[in-house]
């Protein structure tokens, strides 16, 4: 008699981590260095993902993937990243919450509304595919940029 050795049950990756993975890859086709739980110095918050040009540099773009939970606290974070290193900033949400973002921005974050970029998990998603296939077509053909 065989013993069938039971697979592990794994759980399915939620969007809010898959959109980051997403966005890390993003980054390092672009040539960032591309980090994740990014820390701020001065603050107990950390940034889903950060972008940043050379190892002891500032973020020059920061992410928050906000797939359901506090959209007021991922905007907090932006404005603060935006405001102590001028970085570029993205929020990544669900199509269903655009207006509630907008609202946000037409009157608490006025001041990054004109800075901020409002990316969907379908934008993303598109990106990211045609980013990818790119860099593996590059790379078949041995394409040095």
């Amino acid at each position: 008699m065989s013993l069938v050795k039971p697979r592990p049950i794994t759980k399915p990756r939620s969007t809010h981590e898959e959109m980051k993975d997403k966005l890390m890859e993003l980054g390092r086709f672009e040539g960032f260095i591309a980090e994740r739980e990014y820390p701020f110095p001065d603050i107990r918050e950390r940034l889903d993902v950060v972008w940043r040009r050379e190892p002891a540099s500032v973020p020059t773009c920061v992410f928050e993937v906000q797939i359901g939970g506090n959209l007021h606290q991922a905007l907090t974070k932006l404005k603060h990243a935006h405001d102590i290193w001028n970085s570029n900033i993205f929020l990544v949400i669900k199509d269903e919450d655009q207006r509630r973002v907008k609202s946000l921005l037409s009157g608490a974050f006025h001041e990054i509304s004109e800075v901020l970029k409002i990316l969907t998990v379908k934008m993303v998603n598109e990106l990211y595919d045609i980013q990818r296939r790119d860099h593996e077509l590059k790379r078949r053909l041995d394409y040095d940029d």
